[in-house]
């Protein structure tokens, strides 16, 4: 990790969902100074994705490995692999974890061969390979022996309320354009409410539904001169029905791959 031009790294990253697998990848290839490009592994069921088709293929092109490095322009990059349990486990999906197992392999991926590009050979040794799960015992064994698997914990109670402060509510406030500060006592209650479910998928839906009625309200203000106040009776009972209403389990259905 400390040295980008080895040719020998993959890394994985185990948690569950929301824990910040994702930035953490982002995060990495900041330090690195290294461009990333992410695949969802969990919404491909097709080899010919990564290997390609002839290019004799009516509307053939190189498979995406290929497209990444024309895209980047560089072959020190990082591939962050998303889902990697997420691949079935059928015909199709074991072939999709030999190609991964040859991938990534230091000892193979110098003589990197993509269909479309027949008779080449490419060095695909210098790519930074980070994959992400949430099941180890989804995983492909063969493919599983050749990952530095590095374990995401659950963040604590105090974690979250500082995550949320640090960097969901910023995050949240500079996409909707607008900047109000949440006391420290409404996050406490989300977060609280919460505590039933991992990562912070569920917080960040429940944080992003306070922000952007608190700047409903504050558009439908046609004075203009309405001050957001968490003091004020009726903003608190707003934030109350959204905290309430996210309680239920099933509110968080589509909330838990954030």
């Amino acid at each position: 990790m400390s040295n980008p031009k080895s040719n020998d790294h993959v890394l994985a990253l185990h948690g569950a969902n929301g824990v910040g697998k994702t930035r953490l990848a982002h995060g990495l290839a900041e330090a690195l100074d290294l461009p990333i490009k992410t695949i969802n592994l969990g919404s491909i069921n097709d080899l010919s994705y990564f290997t390609a088709h002839g290019f004799t293929f009516v509307d053939s092109e190189p498979g995406r490995i290929v497209q990444i490095l024309s895209e980047l322009q560089i072959k020190n990059c990082i591939v962050y692999f998303d889902e990697l349990d997420k691949i079935h486990h059928t015909e199709k999906g074991q072939a999709i974890f030999a190609y991964l197992t040859h991938l990534i392999d230091p000892t193979q991926n110098k003589k990197y061969q993509d269909t479309y590009l027949s008779g080449l050979e490419l060095d695909m040794s210098s790519i930074f390979f980070i994959f992400s799960f949430n099941d180890e015992n989804m995983i492909d064994k063969t493919v599983k022996d050749r990952l530095k698997i590095i374990k995401i914990k659950e963040p604590s109670f105090k974690d979250k309320i500082l995550i949320s402060e640090k960097f969901i509510i910023p995050e949240i406030s500079k996409n909707v354009n607008y900047n109000v500060p949440i006391p420290r006592s409404v996050v406490e209650r989300v977060v609280q409410q919460d505590k039933t479910f991992s990562g912070m998928c569920g917080i960040k839906r429940v944080i992003e539904d306070i922000i952007s009625k608190l700047n409903v309200i504050r558009m439908l203000d046609a004075s203009g001169r309405q001050k957001i106040s968490f003091y004020n009776e009726s903003i608190s009972n707003t934030i109350d029905n959204i905290i309430n209403a996210h309680e239920e389990p099933e509110m968080f259905s589509s909330s838990l791959y954030c």
